[in-house]
């Protein structure tokens, strides 16, 4: 398999990349894209983590993103091109230009910028807690020039509250992954910081949300308490849900993922795979289709 090396065409053999090598990230994220992607994912897990900002220019073609090369999140959108391919997928089949989306657990801002793409006359909401991973996000926008994305530096939870954010010490390939901090400690993790909680329905009622088509929840445990706290929106607006399935992090937060699909039924919801041919599990993307 030939990379671009240094600028000049170079075999990179899998398993053995050499530290001094520059390898085109570009090529890597086309790479992952076809059926050569683990070549990519051998890129990110063995190529040296670089520290500082780098800047995509042609994230889902034609969008601008910074990355912090530090973040694990940031690093397999810098070597594949996404992190939550799946769901990119999704959205770009389902949304539509007028339609409203809810990213709770927005991060640096993957989801929203691939649907405030999509939404020239609908918007967007993102939900991030942590403030350096917010800033990046707001940043992450702002570039792009996108003025119908509502950014909120708050978490969603089921009551108003300030509770604290823990960082697990997962450090993945040498990076740190914000991805996993969650309102619930493992017991071996710190405690980052306390940051704000309000419910979704107080957020949509302040706003004088209209209409609500997708959500994507991805808050590590508190999946169940962002649902009972959207509760009276869900009702009102029945929207298509994309939900991370995790009983780690659902046995920390107090419930079974057994549990959670009984509570998705009971407010008339189907879970299944977010991508056709996988089944539901312990740990997926499930996408909640209202009945």
């Amino acid at each position: 398999m030939e990379l671009l090396v240094s600028g000049k065409s170079a075999l990179v053999s899998v398993g053995r990349i050499p530290h001094k090598t520059t390898v085109d990230p570009s090529i890597s994220r086309r790479l992952a894209q076809t059926k050569f992607r683990k070549l990519s994912a051998a890129l990110f897990r063995l190529y040296p983590v670089k520290r500082g900002v780098a800047t995509i220019q042609d994230f889902d073609e034609d969008l601008a993103i910074d990355l912090d090369r530090a973040s694990y999140i940031s690093s397999a959108i810098y070597w594949g091109g996404y992190h939550s391919l799946s769901t990119v997928r999704f959205l770009r089949s389902f949304l539509q230009p007028d339609m409203t989306f809810a990213d709770i657990g927005a991060n640096i801002g993957e989801l929203t910028l691939i649907a405030a793409k999509r939404l020239t006359s609908g918007k967007a909401l993102a939900f991030e807690p942590m403030p350096a991973v917010f800033a990046l996000l707001s940043h992450n926008v702002a570039i792009n020039h996108f003025g119908r994305v509502i950014l909120h530096n708050i978490g969603l939870f089921d009551r108003d509250a300030q509770l604290p954010l823990y960082v697990k010490p997962d450090n993945p390939h040498g990076t740190t992954n914000h991805g996993v901090t969650s309102l619930f400690s493992t017991g071996a993790d710190r405690q980052e910081r306390s940051v704000p909680l309000l419910r979704f329905d107080e957020v949509a009622e302040a706003s004088r949300l209209e209409r609500l088509d997708l959500i994507k929840i991805d808050v590590e445990g508190a999946e169940m308490m962002v649902l009972r706290g959207a509760k009276e929106s869900i009702r009102r607006f029945r929207p298509v849900m994309i939900i991370e399935i995790s009983e780690a992090n659902f046995q920390r937060a107090g419930y079974s993922v057994t549990e959670f699909f009984q509570y998705l039924h009971s407010i008339g919801y189907d879970p299944q795979p977010v991508q056709a041919g996988e089944s539901l599990s312990a740990e997926c993307d499930a996408l909640c289709i209202p009945r």
